[in-house]
């Protein structure tokens, strides 16, 4: 909902980074934490 509320295909495409916020990459981000989430919308 976030990905489509903020147009992220249009936010993100000229860009070299993306900051999320999410505090550090731990055993929870494999289970939809929004790092996870961009890198798969993303297809990267």
């Amino acid at each position: 909902m976030l990905i489509d509320t903020l147009k992220l295909d249009e936010t993100v495409k000229n860009v070299d980074y993306v900051v999320t916020g999410e505090g550090k990459i731990d055993g929870q981000t494999l289970s939809g934490k929004v790092p996870l989430e961009l890198l798969n919308y993303l297809k990267i």
